[in-house]
């Protein structure tokens, strides 16, 4: 029998350090940070996430497609619970998109490169993520799933019920989000 582990997840303080870091890098970095510890995204929900997704005036998130780079091509399509969710924005990831948006409004997309184009999963990896977890002085192995897994687990620690965070991450079945309730 497999023994379930405990998913990797920043405890508050680091968390904490994630972020400080992310906004020392700029906004892009911030908004990658926050749009996984905060709203719970998937790495492919970040890359689909459009200004059309964002209501600024409700305070959410629409999460309705996401994006995979297979051999090197875009493909665009359903999120992996092939529903749509919305997700309330925290205060700090309003502010961000707000100031982002201010001066992005025509961008195709809420998460660029610095040279304007959709990151790659390595380019999202080694070029935002690694250098943000470093100098955060954090494994800096540009894992940006931990920080869905961060989503999770603090909405546990705060004993936010089980069925809303199932909702709120996109989980299809329960027993993925019940993993993350032994923290509650």
């Amino acid at each position: 029998k497999v023994v379930n582990k405990t998913r990797p997840f920043y405890d508050f303080e680091e968390y904490g350090s994630l972020l400080v870091a992310a906004k020392k890098r700029g906004p892009t970095g911030e908004l990658a940070c926050l749009l996984g510890g905060d709203a719970g995204l998937r790495r492919g929900e970040m890359f689909a996430l459009t200004p059309d997704h964002c209501d600024m005036r409700g305070r959410i998130l629409i999460i309705e497609e996401a994006e995979v780079v297979l051999k090197g091509k875009r493909h665009m399509g359903e999120t992996k619970g092939r529903k749509a969710r919305y997700v309330d924005m925290t205060a700090r990831l309003h502010a961000a998109l707000a100031r982002h948006l201010a001066g992005n409004r025509q961008a195709p997309r809420i998460l660029l490169a610095a040279n304007g184009k959709p990151f790659t999963p390595e380019s999202f990896r080694d070029h935002l993520m690694a250098p943000i977890q470093k100098m955060a002085g954090l494994t800096a192995n540009g894992n940006v799933h931990i920080l869905r897994h961060t989503f999770c687990s603090h909405l546990a620690i705060r004993s936010v019920p089980v069925l809303t965070i199932q909702k709120l991450a996109g989980h299809a079945r329960i027993d993925t989000t019940l993993k993350y309730m032994h923290l509650a």
